[in-house]
């Protein structure tokens, strides 16, 4: 067996502090080491740098000037190392709605590409949309669910990790539980449902809200009535786990402060929603939302992707350790709870939650390698060390 003693500065569930992790076989063999070292080890001192599990990504479209709908092996690989440069070792290739036959080859193209370490399955956020609040998804686009789109699907259930789905939509009781009986998680988004509809689709097999804050219904009155809405519902529902987009623009501190409040570090996930811009030159100030279409054009503007009449945002340009710099610096939150939100939390969504997100012996030894300004220097994936060149 081939080891390796890795030290530095651990970022654990509770506390951050100088340590030693000793390696073996791909995993952690002691999550807290303290003997001498063992002779043939090979040792990693990464000094005062953070050591954090590495990044897992359920919610990602692109980055490096490519979407997943490209679907090229050029796109597919350009995306996945541009997002394990900012330290993130497992993505989901997201869609965005787009004309089912477009789909179906994501999907097909997906199934061939499967194989890459960084695979962690699809997420589907679209085309089971709401008009109302497709925000910037094509609106064309979408489509209710139907028995006959969810057997299309099932065609692809050993890749599709999750499909996000407007639970007020005509169909989606019937598309939910038959997802869910093929071990398909379900996110309510993009989505005007009231809360009572939440609760019901709980009941479905919902266990998720993507991107709390954006496209999902806030209380509203109904004539004289308020009701309450997906927010509402989200926060009170211990069954639902909820996304955040961490880039810093699209959720308010005293929006993400109340989530935690109510749900905990353990039932947040924080993603990127990184578009094809993610990763690019900063002069860079138009591009594109999934297919390159002129009704997919967007515009870059003080960080962050916009749709042209600047009604609201378009994905955003965050991977992995920006997210971190921007929860840090501009959320105040510490390195603990971020660490949970991105690496354990995504992990146990995805059904890894015994082998991956945590320092505990057994676990993978997947790890991002932080300098004092969050910049990521080097992946260790498998117990391998990897250098990586900070990619603003």
């Amino acid at each position: 067996m081939k080891l390796t003693l890795l030290r530095g500065r651990i970022v654990r569930q509770d506390r951050v502090g100088d340590g030693a992790l000793l390696l073996g076989d791909g995993v952690i063999l002691d999550a807290d080491f303290r003997g001498n070292t063992p002779e043939a080890a090979e040792v990693i001192n990464v000094k005062e740098s953070y050591i954090l599990p590495a990044f897992t990504e359920i919610h990602a479209h692109g980055g490096g000037g490519h979407d997943f709908l490209d679907c090229t092996s050029e796109a597919f690989r350009g995306i996945l190392d541009l997002h394990f440069a900012h330290g993130v070792t497992l993505l989901c290739p997201t869609l965005t709605a787009c004309s089912w036959d477009k789909t179906m080859e994501f999907l097909t193209f997906c199934e061939d590409m499967k194989h890459h370490p960084c695979f962690g399955g699809v997420h589907l956020e679209g085309p089971f949309l709401s008009p109302e609040m497709s925000g910037a998804q094509n609106r064309a686009c979408l489509l209710a669910p139907t028995d006959a789109l969810a057997d299309q699907l099932l065609e692809h259930k050993a890749i599709i990790r999750r499909i996000t789905v407007a639970p007020e939509l005509p169909g989606a009781e019937a598309f939910a539980r038959k997802m869910s009986a093929a071990g398909i998680a379900l996110s309510i988004g993009h989505s005007a449902a009231d809360a009572e509809t939440v609760r019901r689709a709980a009941d479905w097999g919902f266990s998720q809200v993507t991107h709390l804050y954006c496209s999902t219904s806030q209380r509203f009155k109904r004539g004289s009535y308020i009701v309450g809405g997906i927010v509402e519902a989200a926060l009170t529902e211990d069954s639902l786990t909820v996304e955040l987009i961490g880039d810093g623009h699209h959720v308010c501190r005293e929006s993400l402060l109340m989530t935690l409040c109510c749900k905990g570090a353990e039932r947040v996930c924080i993603v990127s929603d990184a578009m094809r811009a993610a990763g690019c030159e900063d002069s860079l100030t138009e591009s594109w939302l999934g297919e390159r279409l002129p009704e997919n054009r967007v515009i870059i503007e003080d960080g962050v992707a916009k749709l042209p009449d600047r009604s609201s945002f378009a994905g955003s340009l965050a991977a992995g350790d920006t997210m971190v710099a921007a929860l840090c610096g501009r959320y105040r939150l510490p390195l603990v709870l971020i660490s949970r939100m991105m690496s354990e939390v995504p992990a146990r969504l995805l059904g890894l939650g015994a082998s991956r997100g945590r320092i505990a012996p057994g676990c993978a030894a997947d790890f991002v390698i932080l300098d004092k300004q969050y910049h990521t220097t080097a992946v260790i994936t498998a117990g391998e060390k990897v250098e990586v060149s900070y990619v603003r």
